[in-house]
């Protein structure tokens, strides 16, 4: 198994997740820091990831996300240059992973990771099939994020394998939290049915 750089771009928690809750609703910035907090936590178990760099400019995400390389956000902003900003600190396979995974497991991620070796570039489509959980690449040059609207289209059309179409039927169920991202709450709802990890579940006031 390669050695692995897990990069994680950690938006503001105030402007995080404004589909999931009011404005006013105080859980919702609470459920973004669980949500990234779980992803930290998932990539620093993995045996195949030895560093993981968080690119963010929030000072909560920065005092709570522990054992990890931190990274400031990129003047003018944005998803994929803040990826790029993080992606430079680092050398070898680099996995781009959105913050917003609160089922993913480290087992999960050891799995995807394997089927990422086997291709210069690779992406785990999400649960809806048109967005991406996290995008591979074997040298940080090759990463070249497309994060957006039909990003899973976008990353495919530059020759990017969709690691989802290769998981089989027995696997499907370990693989499928690590495609849960979550923007809604029918998206928490399923991430709930699947099983999250220790900081959602606190913050839902649930026993992990």
């Amino acid at each position: 198994m390669k050695s692995w750089t897990a990069v994680i771009p950690v938006k503001g928690l105030d402007e995080a997740k404004t589909r999931l809750g009011l404005p006013g609703d105080p859980r919702r910035p609470e459920l973004a820091l669980a949500f990234a907090l779980d992803v930290i936590g998932a990539c620093r178990q993995a045996t195949s990831v030895s560093q993981v760099i968080v690119v963010t400019d929030d000072l909560e995400v920065m005092s709570s996300a522990a054992g990890v390389t931190l990274c400031p956000e990129p003047p003018g902003g944005g998803l994929n240059q803040a990826i790029m900003a993080g992606a430079a600190l680092c050398e070898g396979p680099v996995v781009a992973l959105a913050g917003d995974l609160p089922c993913l497991t480290p087992e999960a991620l050891e799995y995807v990771l394997g089927l990422a070796e086997g291709h210069e570039r690779s992406v785990l489509s999400d649960t809806q099939g048109s967005g991406t959980a996290m995008l591979c690449a074997a040298e940080v040059p090759l990463l070249d994020p497309r994060f957006g609207v039909g990003s899973r289209s976008a990353h495919v059309q530059t020759g990017c394998v969709d690691l989802a179409l290769e998981a089989p039927p027995s696997i499907r169920t370990l693989v499928a939290g690590a495609r849960r991202d979550v923007d809604t709450p029918a998206d928490l709802w399923d991430a709930l049915r699947i099983g999250v990890g220790a900081h959602t579940s606190a913050v839902l006031g649930r026993q992990p």
